[in-house]
């Protein structure tokens, strides 16, 4: 075979690899079928403003829903859906260990629709209510120190 008739490693067209994993980031995208990392940003910033529906996303990012949710899939691991739900779950369980907000409030706040809701979904998630990883957070956090004068009580 000469130089001619011999295939060339890449077609018309492609990119050159990477020389740190040896695939062109188009090669990637398409044997994943995922989102560009644009398109990644774009949506995980409009889902976590949680106001926007899946649909509204993929309508943001130009694709059609279908598509969005198992190009979202194939990019992070998880459905849109349950990717905003982890979400606000993580964000809800900082809120509890972090504040003496009433548990109520931090579930208002993240957008369950009620406390038995946050529950349930925490207790899924985590194994135990949120009322119980508050204490035993705060069981666990050292003790503030007292500084100065003041004595510890």
């Amino acid at each position: 075979m000469t130089t001619l008739e011999r295939p060339s490693a890449r077609g018309p067209g492609e990119s050159r690899p990477d020389p740190i994993n040896g695939s062109t980031a188009a090669e990637r995208l398409l044997r994943a079928g995922g989102l560009s990392p644009a398109r990644e940003r774009l949506a995980t910033a409009a889902l976590a403003d949680g106001d926007a529906s899946v649909a509204d996303v993929a309508a943001l990012c130009g694709l059609s829903r279908s598509y969005f949710i198992r190009a979202f899939h194939a990019t992070t691991g998880q459905t849109p859906h349950r990717w905003a739900r982890e979400r606000r779950l993580r964000r809800a369980r900082d809120l509890v260990a972090d504040t003496s907000e009433p548990i109520a409030a931090i579930a208002a706040s993240c957008g369950f629709a009620d406390q038995s809701h946050f529950t349930r979904a925490f207790r899924a998630r985590w194994g135990e209510s949120p009322a119980n990883y508050r204490r035993r957070s705060a069981e666990q956090r050292p003790a503030a120190s007292c500084g100065g004068r003041r004595r510890c009580a």
